[in-house]
């Protein structure tokens, strides 16, 4: 299976890439669009919501997941402090807005 494109993903909103998202280190290349869907039209509204999602889905993933993995595999008395700490920090990380 390939690697998907480096993290972190930033998201544009000038005009004429609004709804573009793109690799930070991108040489202009575009990893996922969330506009001109010739089929399946939504309010432009609605995609720049859609592509700001998808971004901080996809940059906050492995920080929610290690989250998620230590409390499955922590005991219940070692998992109020530590993880409270990560789970905080973790959702601190998804309200950062990647935009270029």
């Amino acid at each position: 299976m390939a690697a998907h494109t480096p993290l972190p993903w930033v998201l544009d909103h000038s005009e004429p890439c609004r709804g573009r998202i793109y690799c930070e280190d991108a040489t202009g290349s575009i990893v996922a669009s969330c506009v001109d869907f010739k089929w399946a039209p939504r309010p432009v509204a609605e995609q720049d919501a859609n592509a700001a999602l998808i971004v901080r889905a996809v940059n906050n993933h492995s920080g929610l997941m290690a989250v998620v993995t230590a409390l499955a595999e922590s005991s219940q008395s070692e998992a109020t402090s530590r993880l409270r700490e990560m789970a905080k920090a973790a959702l601190a990380e998804t309200e950062r807005e990647h935009v270029t």
